[in-house]
């Protein structure tokens, strides 16, 4: 799932992969944290959105864009959801193909 933003002339695709999640992580975001720290939370979901297609923007970019966002909270809603998918793809099996394992 992603989402596109617009802001002026530019578009953005919004996205998560593991990639983009472990950098967040390096840089701090724990998710276990979402209902005690909602800003510093809050901040990098809509920073690490940008990682997978847009990691070459400055932060100063990214915050600029959020200040100019409509609908935040729904954004920020939706971005946690792909977020949580992005976990939740981790435990998955694969489709065909797997590597098998046994107790012995």
């Amino acid at each position: 799932m992603a989402i596109k933003l617009t802001h002026g002339k530019n578009e953005y695709i919004l996205t998560y992969n593991r990639a983009s999640v472990k950098i967040m992580e390096r840089k701090g975001f724990d998710v276990t944290t979402m209902g005690s720290k909602i800003l510093t939370q809050t901040e990098q979901i809509f920073n690490g959105a940008f990682i997978a297609n847009h990691g070459d923007l400055k932060v100063s970019e990214i915050e600029e864009i959020f200040v100019s966002v409509k609908d935040k909270n729904g954004l920020i809603g939706k971005l946690g959801e792909m977020l949580n998918e992005t976990y939740s793809s981790l435990m998955e099996d694969p489709e065909k193909n797997g590597s098998t394992w046994e107790e012995v």
